[in-house]
């Protein structure tokens, strides 16, 4: 259950980026879960840019290791907190 006062972490990541043999959006999720964190999810990015300014649109692109995924978790903001301090060697 999300409590009323609840924090958003909201992580950017390349779609294939690793951590130890698996996808890291999914590492963070699972991470989030062990936790007992009130909800994860992790959403594709249709059209983006960054940087560089140059677009990513992921139906033209959709062989390309640049497309982003966000990573959104909600909770209490101290157990956020935990997760974020828990994360500093993943991302």
């Amino acid at each position: 259950m999300i409590p009323p006062e609840a924090s958003l972490l909201r992580v950017y990541l390349n779609a294939n980026e690793r951590w130890h043999g698996m996808p890291l959006y999914r590492a963070l999720v699972e991470r989030a879960r062990a936790l007992h964190l009130a909800g994860a999810s992790v959403f594709g990015v249709e059209l983006s840019y960054g940087a560089h300014r140059r677009l990513h649109d992921v139906a033209s692109e959709y062989t390309s290791y640049d497309i982003p995924v966000v990573i959104e978790v909600v909770d209490a903001p101290e157990r956020v907190a935990a997760l974020v301090d828990e994360l500093g060697g993943m991302v």
